[in-house]
């Protein structure tokens, strides 16, 4: 997995991390901040690295882009040789995060230096490290003040290292490390100057290893038997997260997609103080709980140990005394403070229940009971929220204070009073609850929870229909005045208010009513105003009030997430729109030109876009859009929904695609590897008389200890299985086209696929 691309045509370049460190980089691979989770500081500010031969500087020509590293190729105009600088960040999983936690916290300069001349060549390599944290041209997020005023006494220990500690703070030692020596330094208290000299014979290569060490041993450590150690476990590691819930597809856009979301989304786990968690605007320690819950809703399929951490999180500290779930908390407190914008109700308290409640589905029934104390009182307190019979936000202020939803970041800007938004949520989220005490045989609390949720949509129905538009209104106000506007939002009755509610619960809607109502809503969400090439815009281009640009693009912007949301929310009807979400979401991010699109890498989701020209204007990585997107590949593509004892699948495809493939995807301690083909579905990993599918199912056994090799032009997926007499197929699909062999064990194969297509293989 890489992208290649030329420096001219790039603006800016990756972020990086893992557990414990978060890095920047400029598009020459030149550091631009290394942050440190367990302490919420900078550990180093900027390092940039160049390259001379004589009086000339070597140029950058091209930039790397992998899951954990980036590098630049830099050459000579007048010479034949090669330089490549690479940086790399370590990872591991969270179940090895204890045993390897040290690794985590070096981060590694490797220069490769290739000669193809006939004459050795003499290269001054020149490094400036400014260690206190520096503002950044490159990133929307800034440092803290405090960080850029630090001072440090920083020793040279020998010809190959430095040691900086902090003058005015208890920050943990730095070690820089070369295998190569450093010529003379000039040092002060923020920085050091030096520089190393190598020469190359003809023909010759070298390879310059440097190591950047939050703590550590120091000058002691052998960095080039650290450093392979590190790579491999690193390599193994991402290999084992790239092949968890494995989805593949007749689209090569979505198929990248979906694998860089994995890899985004490990980049912002983070260990805090307090514990595990991720943040909303990285580097930095604040955890927002409503982006906690949607993280969760696709953590689950790839990381799902760190969704039950960053749940056990949530409801440890983002759980008030009345059940009221806070906006937000910093991770790096020990005892995290609660911070909510004094609203009586956000949509982070309905969302922490559908995320508890998906992650119990996936993975142990049991955290339903041994939560539902927790999750009966987020329950209650929205229920204290009703004011005749819908949930109120009684807040006049504006911006953060007066903004009940998603977009809470508008200037001068109410949303409150009665909010679509808000009463689908907690609709679909009281529902929920009435779900489990249902499982856990809590007759009380369920004949409760059941009755509350018919009264809800009835009240919406009667009170939040719009007579101008017959769609939903966004809301009424405090003062009871109606708005009409016709936004993003109106996606939310879609997923939540009018959600599939399980047989027991059909008294809860008005069928027909409802279904004209759902074709209604997703009609309008797709429409040019709406609906664009570069994804889904936040407020109708038609509305009065409509900006491209303005209000962090939430009046009138495109932000990814909402496009994956009405991907989902319209399927039922539109079911095409589910991979057109998908590929508007990536096709950008694989960009020739990044530049163009301003804040914007190769294989990282932006985080918001202009409402018309699609410029990235926010964060280059967005820390919750990774996990949506896998969230709309396996639940909104494929339609797995999982449920106490039943999985449903109804997949949304468009018309001209007959199959899916998915490997490993994990359920209740097992692996579910299933693909479609001409609507039917093979599948094993589970009970099959769990399964609801509107087609032919077929259980099938995978064969776990085949060796496969593939040889050939293209690209192709491939999983082997046997039907219950015992015989052995293969299936393949191609995104792109497949010509060549397929190899398992002793057998050979030869596969030609155009691009799109899959068939079964007789292994006979």
């Amino acid at each position: 997995m890489r992208y290649i691309r030329k420096a001219e045509n790039l603006k800016t370049g990756s972020s990086l991390g893992n557990f414990l460190l978060f890095a920047r980089f400029d598009k020459e691979t030149n550091l631009e901040g290394l942050w440190y989770s367990l302490d919420n500081k900078f550990y180093c500010g900027r390092w940039r690295i160049e390259f001379y031969v004589g009086a000339e500087k070597l140029k950058p020509v091209e930039t790397i882009f992998e899951p954990f590293s980036q590098a630049t190729k830099y050459l000579s105009d007048s010479r034949n040789f090669s330089i490549t600088k690479r940086a790399f960040l370590p990872y591991v999983q969270i179940e090895h995060f204890e045993a390897e936690k040290d690794k985590l916290k070096k981060f590694f300069y490797v220069i490769e230096i290739i000669n193809n001349e006939d004459a050795k060549v003499n290269i001054l390599i020149n490094h400036e490290i400014i260690i206190p944290a520096v503002d950044s041209p490159f990133f929307t997020k800034q440092p803290p003040v405090e960080e850029k005023k630090k001072r440090y006494r920083i020793v040279r220990k020998d010809s190959k290292s430095f040691e900086v500690k902090s003058l005015d703070s208890s920050d943990e030692k730095r070690f820089l490390i070369s295998e190569t020596n450093f010529c003379d330094a000039e040092v002060d208290e923020v920085k050091i100057e030096t520089c190393q000299k190598v020469e190359l014979g003809p023909g010759e290569k070298m390879e310059i290893l440097l190591l950047y060490s939050i703590g550590g041993e120091g000058p002691s450590e052998n960095i080039r038997d650290l450093y392979d150690e590190i790579f491999k476990l690193s390599n193994d590691e991402l290999n084992e997260i790239l092949n968890t819930s494995y989805v593949f597809t007749p689209n090569a856009v979505i198929n990248s997609g979906f694998q860089w979301a994995k890899v985004n989304m490990c980049r912002v786990e983070h260990f805090y103080r307090s514990g595990f968690a991720f943040t909303n605007d990285p580097p930095q320690d604040i955890v927002v709980m409503r982006d906690l819950a949607w993280f969760v809703l696709g953590s689950d399929y790839v990381t799902p140990q760190f969704s039950h951490k960053i749940i056990e999180f949530a409801l440890k500290h983002g759980v008030c005394k009345n059940g009221k779930v806070v906006e937000y908390v910093h991770a790096d407190e020990v005892e995290p403070k609660p911070y909510d914008y004094n609203l009586n109700i956000n949509d982070d308290t309905p969302l922490l229940i559908w995320a508890l409640y998906h992650h119990s589905m996936l993975c142990n029934l049991n955290e339903l009971r041994e939560n539902y104390d927790k999750i009966k009182s987020i329950a209650e307190y929205i229920l204290s929220q009703l004011r005749d019979d819908l949930v109120f936000s009684d807040s006049n202020s504006f911006g953060v204070y007066g903004i009940t939803g998603w977009r809470n970041i508008i200037e001068n800007y109410n949303l409150s009073g009665y909010v679509t938004e808000i009463n689908s949520e907690c609709i679909y989220a009281l529902g929920l609850v009435a779900k489990i005490a249902y499982y856990l045989c809590n007759k009380e609390d369920f004949s409760r929870y059941k009755y509350y949720v018919r009264s809800l949509i009835k009240n919406f129905y009667e009170k939040l229909i719009s007579e101008l538009t017959g769609l939903p209104v966004l809301n009424i106000d405090i003062n009871g005045v109606k708005h009409h506007d016709i936004t993003g939002d109106l996606v939310f009755p879609l997923i939540f208010a009018f959600g599939d509610s399980p047989d027991e619960f059909k008294e809860f809607s008005t069928e027909d009513f409802e279904h004209e109502l759902k074709y209604k809503i997703s009609m309008r969400l797709i429409q040019p105003d709406i609906w664009t090439e570069y994804g889904a815009r936040t407020v109708s281009k038609l509305e009065k009030n409509y900006d491209p640009e303005f209000g962090f693009q939430l009046m009138g912007g495109v932000w990814p997430n909402l496009t994956a949301w009405i991907g989902f929310g319209v399927r039922k009807f539109f079911p095409e729109k589910v991979a057109e979400a998908l590929v508007n979401i990536y096709k950008v991010i694989e960009s020739e030109n990044p530049s163009y699109y301003q804040n914007l890498v190769p294989g990282q989701f932006p985080e918001r876009l202009h409402g018309e020209s699609g410029i990235s204007l926010g964060m280059t990585l967005s820390p919750w859009m990774p996990p949506t997107y896998i969230w709309l590949v396996i639940e909104g593509l494929w339609g797995f929904s999982f449920d106490f004892e039943e999985i449903k699948i109804k997949p949304s495809l468009p018309a001209e695609w007959n199959w899916l493939g998915v490997k490993n995807l994990p359920y209740r301690g097992s692996r579910i590897d299933a693909f479609i083909l001409d609507n039917k579905l093979y599948i094993s990993g589970v009970e099959i008389e769990k399964i609801k599918f509107d087609g032919e199912i077929i259980e099938i056994r995978k064969m776990i200890n085949e060796d496969i090799k593939t040889h050939g032009d293209g690209g192709i997926f491939y999983l082997p299985f046997m039907n219950n007499m015992g015989e052995k197929f293969i299936f393949v699909g191609s995104d792109i086209g497949f010509n060549g062999k397929v190899e398992v064990g002793e057998k050979s194969f030869d596969v030609k696929l155009n691009p799109g297509e899959a068939k079964i293989i007789d292994m006979k």
